[in-house]
């Protein structure tokens, strides 16, 4: 019996081998990794929210920026939002967009970016405002990072409506009865 598997040529091999060629001047101020993994564990989100009905307006208030694909993202009582978690949750979006079997299958316009945590970041706001996009407040504890082919929006529970939000204000560590 003949074999009939198609035989695909590796382009990644030759085109790294090419890219060192190419730099090979300058190749002893430069270090190149092939195929470098990106993570040193898998990618994962902290929730998605994927609404059923992109024509239902949700009307609580942490969800009334939501489109149909929600990337939310949330540091626990100790922890705080950097401008390093800013971009990965950024980049996990993005993957999220890309990660489909159709070009385009999912719009930039149809998903958002939830910051969830207990502390206003002020260093990455800063950053961010630093880069020319606009924070401002939507309502207690909701702000708005603008300028960006996505809706972000930030949540700092400890300041958000204790009758709105009790579940989420009361998610610290000195919770009392």
């Amino acid at each position: 019996m003949g074999e009939n598997k198609e035989h695909r040529l590796q382009w990644h091999p030759a085109f790294y081998a090419s890219l060192q060629i190419e730099l090979a001047d300058e190749a002893e101020y430069l270090e190149f990794e092939c195929e470098h993994m990106l993570s040193s564990k898998p990618m994962q989100l902290d929730v998605l929210i994927i609404k059923k009905d992109c024509e239902h307006k949700i009307r609580k208030n942490i969800g009334q920026n939501f489109r149909r694909y929600n990337i939310i993202e949330y540091k626990s009582p100790e922890d705080y939002f950097s401008i390093d978690d800013f971009y990965k949750v950024y980049g996990y979006t993005c993957f999220y967009k890309s990660d489909t079997r159709k070009v385009n299958e999912i719009s930039a316009d149809e998903l958002t970016i939830s910051l969830i945590s207990n502390h206003f970041p002020r260093e990455m706001v800063k950053y961010l405002q630093e880069k020319g996009r606009t924070v401002s407040g939507q309502c207690e504890g909701i702000y708005l990072i603008s300028d960006d082919e996505f809706i972000i929006q930030l949540i700092v529970t400890t300041q958000l409506s204790e009758t709105d939000n009790l579940w989420l204000k009361n998610l610290t560590n000195d919770l009392r009865e």
